[in-house]
């Protein structure tokens, strides 16, 4: 049934199967005194000729001050995600809609859960240049979960 509905929503499998990695940095804006900053690597698959599915794993920082003494939390988040080329052109540019789930794993300092919902743009020279809301629901105590806008910039390979 759910392929069946890839099969509808695509309108037919892709002639051009392709794998991408990405890398980039992530950057949110400050909230209850965390500013999340988020190294990321992701490897793509394209199903079909305007969707794609993605594994990634993104290293977190939760950079803080509190009276006066700077300190940070850290997390390595596992997840996955579905991606849509809206628009694409031939040279490899591409407007993207994607959304993505991420799960802490090992032993972090930050145990979290992160969920984006973003706008990507990737460029003929490999660059990628994002824009999207993440909200980080925190399995901490003492610390509370983040919600914000976010910014991207990384390469595609």
């Amino acid at each position: 049934m759910f392929v069946f509905f890839i099969y509808t929503l695509t309108g037919c499998y892709s002639q051009n199967s392709r794998w991408h990695l990405e890398i980039g940095e992530n950057v949110s804006f400050t909230q209850h005194h965390l500013t999340p900053l988020t190294n990321n690597m992701s490897i793509s698959y394209d199903v079909a000729n305007n969707l794609y599915i993605l594994a990634k794993v993104d290293g977190v920082i939760g950079l803080y001050k509190e009276n006066e003494h700077r300190s940070f939390y850290d997390a390595c988040n596992l997840g996955g995600g579905l991606g849509c080329h809206f628009w694409k052109l031939k040279n490899d540019c591409s407007m993207d809609f994607r959304v993505s789930i991420g799960q802490t794993i090992g032993n972090s300092t930050w145990k979290q859960t992160a969920y984006d919902a973003g706008l990507y743009v990737g460029g003929p020279k490999k660059a990628v240049a994002g824009i999207g809301f993440r909200h980080i629901k925190s399995h901490q105590c003492g610390v509370e979960n983040h919600n914000g806008v976010f910014v991207m910039l990384g390469f595609r390979f």
